[in-house]
């Protein structure tokens, strides 16, 4: 779900709409037991937190670097 946080003359705060996140491929790496490093190169966000009137879209191109803990 995406919120707008910051109204404009077309968009009122607090309306919420969808995102979309693709992740072609990435490396995960052991680091202890329960650590793993997670490298993400490239991934692929389309943002529509409004699509009412003139639809507010946002893409995005990331790059990522994680670190998850499990029990």
């Amino acid at each position: 779900m995406a919120v707008v946080l910051k109204g404009t003359e077309l968009d009122e705060p607090g309306n919420m709409g969808f995102f979309a996140d693709i992740k072609p491929g990435g490396f995960r790496f052991l680091v202890g037991d329960a650590m793993r490093l997670t490298f993400d190169p490239i991934s692929l966000a389309v943002v529509l937190p409004d699509a009412s009137g003139i639809p507010l879209v946002d893409i995005q191109y990331r790059s990522s670097l994680s670190l998850e803990f499990g029990l």
